[in-house]
């Protein structure tokens, strides 16, 4: 979450503006959780047991999605 709100604090005019699009990245990265939970069942499972190659995985998914709304913020 903190990649999207830097590109906003960057670019932006007034705290107003990293309050408002706080919601929409904390409710991407939420979603992007959930959706990666429906793609790979056992997800929880798998980070409970230190499964490194899972914590890569979900890494990677929440980074990339950081990456999508950074790009939408900065537009």
């Amino acid at each position: 979450m903190a990649i999207p709100l830097a590109f906003c604090l960057a670019g932006s005019i007034s705290y107003w503006d990293i309050l408002i699009w706080a919601l929409p990245v904390i409710g991407f990265q939420i979603i992007s959780f959930w959706i990666t939970q429906l793609l790979i069942h056992d997800l929880g499972l798998w980070l409970e047991s230190h499964d490194l190659a899972a914590a890569i995985f979900l890494l990677l998914v929440r980074l990339g999605i950081a990456c999508i709304n950074s790009a939408a913020i900065a537009r």
